[in-house]
């Protein structure tokens, strides 16, 4: 994996960022060919479908939602599947809500 750090942000693999998502730890995705923090196209992974807030929702899994976001955001110019993100400054001990 190539490992890339860039305004913040740092890239991680699919099994790390699975953990981190599990663990409630905010995660952010984007096409692979892209640069995504110069690019602004940086998404972050949430954990409730917000479509009807009045009614409770169980939480999405990691693989639902990686799938609706390479289904929507993924495709053969940007590329064709998803590259994963933390924040940096969370993993230098700073927690930081974006």
């Amino acid at each position: 994996m190539k490992q890339i750090k860039s305004d913040g942000f740092i890239r991680i693999s699919k099994q790390e960022a699975r953990r981190r998502y599990n663990d409630m730890i905010a995660v952010y995705a984007a096409p692979c060919k892209s640069k995504p923090v110069s690019q602004g196209i940086i998404h972050r992974l949430d954990y409730y479908q917000p479509m009807e807030p009045e009614l409770p929702h169980p939480p999405l899994t990691f693989e639902q939602v990686v799938a609706a976001f390479e289904s929507h955001c993924c495709n053969t110019k940007k590329g064709r599947y998803a590259v994963f993100f933390i924040n940096l400054n969370y993993v230098i001990g700073v927690e930081t809500h974006v």
